[in-house]
């Protein structure tokens, strides 16, 4: 018989791979070195650092794309939480559900900001600990 946290292990895997939560983490960054082009890209790019990860956006669209992403990393971990707590009788529920939440307000967040500073393009830094913030790219 299986252990139920590997169990456990093995249905988030599966279920974060088969909705592309990788893509997420793993995005297409257009840059060979630290120097990222500010010019007008439909993408979003990034660029990693020793404290975690700059996105930059140059369009709404760009936005638009994060968001989308976004929300299917919440539906994917609130599935999680959902099958996982209906087994664990409630850890993973609550896992499963601070995660989703944090990936639905950091897409709030990020149209809002987006919003107020239409006309400029921005950036978001993400630490390696999740804190992020939003700031005009100048």
């Amino acid at each position: 018989m299986m252990k139920r946290s590997t169990l456990y292990f093995m249905l988030t895997i599966s279920l974060l791979i088969f909705t592309g939560w990788h893509t997420a983490t793993t995005h297409q960054s257009k840059q060979a070195s630290r120097t990222v082009k500010t010019t007008w890209q439909k993408n979003y790019t990034s660029a990693s650092f020793w404290w975690g990860t700059r996105y930059y956006f140059t369009s709404n669209q760009a936005v638009v794309q994060m968001q989308a992403e976004h929300a299917n990393n919440a539906l994917a971990w609130g599935a999680v939480g959902a099958i996982g707590g209906a087994i664990s009788g409630g850890v993973t529920f609550i896992a499963g559900e601070a995660t989703a939440i944090y990936f639905t307000k950091q897409a709030n967040d990020l149209s809002y900001y987006n919003a107020r500073h239409r006309h400029h393009r921005i950036y978001m830094d993400v630490t390696a600990a999740g804190v992020y913030s939003l700031h005009v790219l100048t």
